[in-house]
């Protein structure tokens, strides 16, 4: 039996939800952070300075097979774009018996002090490592399917 879900969600969007773990008790209607039409937001996590960064992409009919990541500054009511060519179209590989495989894009992985990995949008398929505010963006290796990164502490 699947629980019963406690709210809905109408609208795209970045979502605030109190804890009511072992009160027993219904969770309040989420809080919108950032709510958009025609966007699909993922890869939410929170920074240090209590920021949050995720990536964004439009959905629908001759949407870009692109997405962006954006930062919602705390007290901000828009985010910021800081990155805007990050891969969303699936990798595909034949097979050595002629046939073929496609996966997704892995997102992005946040490191310590804001650093940022990401695969790029280009045919080659870059890691780029950069920070938070997408200056200084190194290329690291080219051809790439995955990576490791250490963990956002």
């Amino acid at each position: 039996m699947t629980p019963k879900n406690p709210f809905t969600l109408r609208i795209g969007g970045v979502y605030s939800v109190a804890a009511s773990v072992g009160t027993g008790a219904t969770p309040a209607a989420p809080t919108p952070l950032l709510t958009a039409q025609g966007w699909s937001y993922r890869d939410i996590t929170i920074m240090d300075s209590g920021a949050v960064a995720f990536t964004a992409q439009r959905v629908g009919r001759g949407a870009p097979d692109a997405r962006v990541i954006q930062v919602l500054d705390k007290a901000a009511s828009l985010p910021r774009t800081t990155v805007t060519d990050m891969a969303a179209k699936s990798i595909c590989h034949e097979t050595p018996r002629g046939g073929g495989v496609c996966y997704a894009v892995q997102g992005p992985a946040w490191g310590a002090r804001n650093v940022l990995a990401y695969l790029d949008n280009s045919p080659e398929v870059h890691l780029i490592v950069t920070d938070v505010e997408g200056r200084d963006p190194r290329r690291v290796d080219t051809g790439v399917d995955s990576f490791a990164f250490p963990l956002y502490p």
